[in-house]
């Protein structure tokens, strides 16, 4: 058996009971979802006080007179702002309706009501409400802003009242209906976290299969490689070696067919067929060596040419020596002879052709020397610009990789927030069906209290469902999701 509800789950706001001294004309109210009851004062068109009953629920505010018949029924959420004085409250509500002035005999009984009309506006249009407090410094009076004047054709619809038991029903039913959304939302999110993997699995296999079939090509790179680099040294050998022709499997197989043929006759006919086969397999040992040698030629002329230059350097500076050797001693003959002889002319002449030519033949050497560097310093930078463009490849295949795991990741966050405010989005909606609750027949502003009826009427409770409108989010449209969220009431009718 349940417990009857103290407090409305949705609002927060206590349930309060009839007192005994209204139980003769308000007793059949008992049960009714009331969050406030008492005596008020209520001003009319003409400014003259009324005794009035206040009831405020969780739709609407009530006047009724001292013998239970509803004089005013005001819905609060249509309620445009509260005027507060000392203890008069003020509403200012919009059409069809009219404005509402009600005293109260204390300052707790108006604040108590200002806190539920509050409450409750703000559970049912998602806002705070408009309030103004009028004081004597002000200069304003509520005959300037209130107009307590019935518009014509008005009519006062009374809005039924709600019952506990029926709002405790639907709200064990909105629980239930929000854990089997939950599981729903549950297993859809599973559902797409499988596909998710499958197809970043998916990814990652072909991103695997591209890398191992890059690595199996540079692997072959690397054997060929390996196997030129083998068949050079292979080659590199002496032609005047024994071993070379010993370990060439065409002289070893010309080996055993002569030992395999003891005829003397035959032996003669296989040497000469071998001879020719012999010459051919000599000149391919030849053509090979060769090319291992030019090859090694125009890998190492550069180093050759350096080392010739350094030679040749060391003999120019051993010329060079020489001529200023020649110079000095020239200059001696100078300094000794001021006259010069036909002798010592030859000699000086003799001295000058030779260091002119010795000058002129380092010149030579150092140009040459120069170029081969210069070619050398060229080679050197294209091997730096080779290794420059390799390192570059490298670093953008790296890019390349990161900016696809970082696509990886923004896919995997985005898919994870549709799914968070698919699940928000059920939950918000859901939290909505507590505005759709199904009150008690209205009556009459006329209706004596005793009319009032607090279990909502049995072919109202058996309407049609108005979750039936709701439409569900494209990438749960699959699923079996069930219209358990709201209709567009925020209140459980």
């Amino acid at each position: 058996m349940t417990t009857e509800l103290k407090s409305d789950p949705r609002t927060g706001l206590d349930i309060v009971e009839i007192p005994v001294t209204h139980a003769k004309y308000f007793g059949d109210l008992k049960g009714s979802l009331i969050h406030w009851f008492g005596d008020v004062e209520k001003f009319n068109r003409m400014w003259r006080v009324q005794k009035r009953v206040c009831i405020v629920t969780d739709v609407c505010i009530y006047l009724c007179r001292i013998d239970g018949s509803i004089t005013r029924c005001a819905h609060i959420q249509g309620i445009q702002e509260a005027i507060v004085t000392d203890t008069a409250l003020g509403l200012r509500i919009g059409p069809p309706d009219y404005d509402m002035l009600i005293k109260f005999d204390k300052v707790k009984d108006r604040e108590d009501v200002l806190h539920v009309l509050s409450k409750v506006y703000w559970c049912v249009n998602g806002q705070q409400l408009e309030r103004r407090q009028l004081n004597s410094e002000s200069g304003e009076a509520m005959q300037q802003v209130l107009n307590l004047t019935k518009p014509e054709n008005f009519v006062n619809r009374v809005e039924p009242l709600k019952s506990t038991r029926a709002l405790q029903r639907l709200m064990e039913e909105k629980r239930r209906r929000e854990e089997e959304d939950r599981m729903v939302v549950e297993q859809e999110f599973e559902r797409i976290k499988e596909g998710l993997a499958l197809e970043l699995q998916k990814y990652r296999s072909e991103e695997y299969d591209k890398m191992a079939a890059q690595l199996a090509s540079y692997v072959k790179l690397l054997n060929d490689k390996d196997r030129q680099i083998d068949h050079l040294k292979a080659t590199s050998v002496s032609l005047n070696d024994p071993d070379v022709w010993k370990k060439c499997p065409n002289c070893a197989n010309y080996r055993k067919m002569l030992e395999s043929h003891p005829n003397e006759d035959k032996q003669k006919n296989f040497r000469l067929q071998r001879e020719i086969e012999s010459q051919r397999h000599i000149v391919e040992h030849l053509q090979a060596a060769i090319q291992h040698r030019s090859g090694v030629g125009r890998g190492g002329g550069s180093g050759g040419d350096l080392g010739g230059s350094s030679m040749q350097v060391a003999a120019l500076k051993a010329e060079l020596a020489e001529s200023s050797r020649k110079n000095k001693e020239l200059q001696h003959l100078l300094l000794e002879s001021p006259m010069l002889t036909s002798e010592v002319r030859d000699r000086i002449v003799r001295l000058l052709s030779s260091s002119s030519d010795g000058a002129e033949t380092a010149e030579r050497v150092l140009l040459n020397g120069r170029d081969a560097v210069d070619v050398l310093h060229e080679k050197e930078r294209e091997i730096q610009h080779l290794k420059s463009t390799l390192r570059d490849a490298t670093f953008r295949h790296v890019q390349e990789l990161e900016a696809c795991r970082e696509q990886i990741q923004r896919y995997d966050e985005q898919v994870v927030s549709y799914v968070s405010k698919i699940q928000q989005m059920h939950n918000q909606q859901s939290s909505m069906l507590m505005g759709d609750s199904q009150g008690s027949p209205s009556r009459a502003a006329n209706f004596s209290a005793t009319d009032f009826q607090a279990s909502t009427p049995r072919q109202q409770r058996g309407s049609a469902n108005p979750l039936q409108s709701y439409a569900l989010p494209q990438a749960l449209q699959q699923s079996p999701i069930r219209n358990s969220v709201a209709s567009p009431s925020p209140w459980i009718r």
